[in-house]
């Protein structure tokens, strides 16, 4: 049999070599997890030891970059293009609303309703909701705003598409997509509002 002393000895030999066990307690064995840090955005690693001793650690503070997907990307755009690509062809009608003609801000209020979004029905009065961008900084979703051959007001609106397109309701045309650098709209720009946020 050992002796008293060899078992000390053998003991503190053990808690030099495996130090984390020194404050081990014993408990069945589980797994562990991480946790994102509130105010730093950084990962814990908490860490279980392997038997029947518990013992935790902080891992190395780990920087976690959050991307914001593309806009194209977002899931709310995706069904809101989705959504308006459905419609094209379908003829205006003024005030009309969907689902089966449109007059411009028709077509804007009942895409966006589908997202959970409510506009007002009349294009002057959308341009007051969101928030204002400008024309080089165009997201897919964006509302795009245009006069009526040189008005100063708002008479006409659509959905920025990508690409330098848009989705709207043309009175000639019906629904439709459109290049936002043909002459009449790059005429008759006015602006642009977000509604669904980055």
């Amino acid at each position: 049999m050992y002796s008293r002393l060899s078992l000390t000895i053998f003991l503190l030999f053990c808690l030099a070599l495996f130090p984390s066990l020194a404050g081990a307690v014993p408990v069945e064995p589980s797994t562990g997890w991480v946790q994102r840090d509130r105010d730093t955005g950084r990962l814990e690693i908490t860490h279980y030891t392997t038997a029947k001793y518990k013992t935790e650690f902080k891992g190395v503070a780990t920087e976690i970059r959050t991307e914001v997907s593309r806009a194209g990307n977002r899931p709310d755009v995706r069904k809101l293009l989705a959504e308006a690509r459905s419609h094209l062809g379908q003829p205006y009608v003024y005030s009309g609303a969907g689902p089966r003609s449109f007059d411009c801000s028709g077509f804007t209020l009942y895409v966006f309703k589908k997202v959970g979004i409510n506009l007002p029905h009349l294009a002057s009065s959308q341009a007051k909701y969101g928030t204002s961008v400008k024309k080089s900084e165009l997201r897919p979703g964006d509302l795009v705003f245009f006069g009526y051959h040189g008005s100063s007001s708002i008479e006409h609106v659509g959905i920025y598409a990508g690409d330098g397109n848009f989705l709207h309701a043309s009175s000639s045309k019906g629904v439709t997509s459109t290049p936002l650098d043909s002459g009449y709209y790059v005429r008759n720009y006015k602006g642009a509002t977000r509604i669904i946020p980055s």
